[in-house]
């Protein structure tokens, strides 16, 4: 391995990456509600507006604004884009991979499946628009990553990562996060530098 294709999180600096591309107008009725049951709605309502702005799109790639990209990450997808129609038994391909840090993630190559929703950049196939009339409602607390990767949701469904991250996680301050949970759950991750990296054994 290139001692150049893997970088750690503590050299990336930048503002971020990304915005998001729909607001709901006002509260959308959520005035009152806790922060992770108005996350959640907006989460469903963005994933909503998205197929239907969208009718032929089969996919979508979902990036939150505090999430810097690595080089390949439009390139990892377009390589595993084809398992989520291939595979009945994937519900999403995530850019992230929570046991990346370092010394463990350290291969830009291969990829897994795991039995988790990973989160931080991820694809999902438009099939799972089945989940929109089982999305929680805002008048009580959740998270909804947390509720995404529930066994009654994932239904025993796989969602593949890489070894190594293609994002990074730069948000200080929010809803669920400070500065002292960023340096403890995301410094140290490793992310990839090369654009041009091939992935390795995908169809297995």
């Amino acid at each position: 391995m290139s001692p150049d294709s893997v970088k750690t999180t503590r050299r990336i600096t930048g503002s971020n990456s990304c915005t998001s591309g729909w607001t709901q107008r006002g509260n959308g009725g959520l005035a009152g509600s806790a922060a992770g049951a108005r996350i959640s709605a907006h989460f469903r309502f963005a994933l909503h507006t998205l197929f239907e702005e969208f009718p032929r799109a089969n996919k979508a790639i979902i990036v939150e604004e505090d999430l810097l990209l690595a080089p390949d990450f439009f390139s990892y997808f377009n390589q595993t884009a084809w398992l989520l129609d291939a595979d009945p038994t994937l519900f999403c391909v995530s850019a992230w991979n929570d046991l990346g840090a370092l010394p463990h993630g350290q291969a830009p190559r291969p990829v897994y499946r795991v039995e988790t929703h990973a989160g931080y950049g991820w694809m999902i196939p438009r099939m799972l628009e089945e989940i929109y009339s089982q999305w929680k409602k805002a008048d009580k607390e959740h998270d909804w990553d947390v509720w995404l990767r529930s066994t009654e949701i994932r239904a025993g469904r796989e969602c593949v990562v890489p070894d190594v991250s293609r994002t990074f996680h730069n948000g200080v301050a929010g809803a669920h996060v400070n500065g002292m949970l960023t340096q403890s759950q995301f410094a140290g991750h490793a992310v990839t530098a090369d654009a041009n990296v091939r992935l390795k054994d995908v169809e297995k």
